[in-house]
């Protein structure tokens, strides 16, 4: 049974039968041109993990042999040979290896400051099933020069076709294909209130086809992508402007979907106005008089989420705004807003945020 671990700090577990070779831009003046901090090969073996909160620039993973797990979208997915995976700057980021399985795999991680464009953005995928053999050959060739000769001419060249598989892997769709043409207009209109209908009607391909797309260059649906952009997009704003939550959100495409003299919009008033109640899906629906199957297509539907993960999204929202605006104690905001568990509570603002509560205070 997997057991995944803490993700409350960033930490380094090797384990003694993992080796590892590293090579840093600090040493290899080469990777610096490319805004590259470091890469390597890892052969992994349990207990290996890897968890950062708040990584400095964009990474990328090639399987090459073995199984291990990483967390994408806040799910645990496996990646085995021939997978590559990529994640975004500033975004929680973890791997671990699978216990009795000996994981390798290469990897780069990107040094990008917020204010410069990430190598992995909106429109990147987060899981590959192409790319990784090429991404392995190269970093073991840029491996074998460093140890050998090292001379910069073919040192320039390893460095720069890693780099150029790093690019193709992040952009898979060229600007000029109908399906990359889509996602331009989405990211420039991000408060329109996109369907699969609309989105696969824009690029003209039917709503299963686009479906297959998505899910082979993103591993995601073409919704779950629309969705993805936007968080990221949010999170650009959250960073860099002092915007209200509300005005981000909208902005997004996450205005109030129910009028407030509806029953559901009146029973989000009311948990809103209560967040420190013990809300279960039973006393939601109760609340507005519907059953709780309908309540939870309701809330498919217009949130994209169930009832109770939209009862934490709003707790951890009201959350948010007590970091920004007080300085109340993390024990008295988490009862505040429902959980009377700081471990909970910060597992929760982890999980929807990507960073602690002290974490997301600090940086405000």
């Amino acid at each position: 049974m997997f057991i995944p671990p803490p993700l409350l700090t960033d930490s380094t577990v090797d384990g003694a039968r993992s080796r590892r070779w590293v090579l840093e831009a600090k040493d290899c003046s080469e990777l610096a041109v490319r805004h590259m901090a470091r890469l390597g090969i890892d052969e992994a073996r349990a207990p290996y993990c890897r968890v950062r909160l708040q990584p400095a620039g964009s990474f990328f993973l090639a399987a090459l042999e073995g199984e291990g797990r990483v967390l994408l979208e806040g799910r645990w997915q496996k990646i085995g040979p021939g997978m590559m995976c990529l994640a975004p700057p500033r975004v929680l980021n973890a791997l671990v290896a699978t216990p009795g399985q000996r994981w390798v795999f290469a990897w780069v991680r990107y040094d990008e400051p917020s204010w410069v464009s990430p190598l992995v953005g909106a429109s990147s995928p987060l899981r590959l099933r192409a790319g990784a053999e090429e991404f392995g050959h190269v970093l073991r060739g840029l491996r074998r020069e460093w140890d050998g000769e090292r001379d910069a001419a073919q040192l320039h060249h390893w460095v720069s076709l890693l780099h150029g598989l790093a690019l193709r892997a992040a952009r898979p769709w060229h600007s000029d294909s109908r399906v990359g043409q889509l996602w331009d207009v989405v990211a420039n209109d991000l408060a329109h209130d996109w369907k699969l209908s609309s989105l696969a009607a824009r690029c003209h391909v039917s709503a299963e086809h686009l479906r297959r797309l998505c899910r082979r260059e993103f591993g995601r649906t073409p919704m779950e992508h629309v969705t993805y952009i936007r968080i990221r997009r949010a999170q650009g704003l959250l960073e860099t402007t002092e915007h209200k939550l509300d005005h981000i959100a909208a902005s997004v495409g996450y205005p109030r979907p129910w009028h407030s003299d509806s029953r559901v919009g009146q029973l989000w008033d009311v948990v809103a106005n209560d967040l420190a109640h013990d809300w279960k899906l039973s006393s939601l629906a109760e609340r507005c008089h519907v059953s709780a199957e309908h309540l939870r297509r309701l809330c498919r539907r217009e949130f994209g989420r169930t009832p109770m993960e939209h009862v934490t999204y709003m707790r951890i929202r009201k959350a948010q705004g007590f970091l920004e605006t007080t300085q109340h104690k993390m024990e008295h905001i988490a009862a505040s807003v429902g959980y009377h568990s700081n471990d909970v509570f910060t597992r929760a603002f982890v999980r929807c945020v990507g960073v602690t509560p002290s974490g997301y205070r600090q940086r405000r």
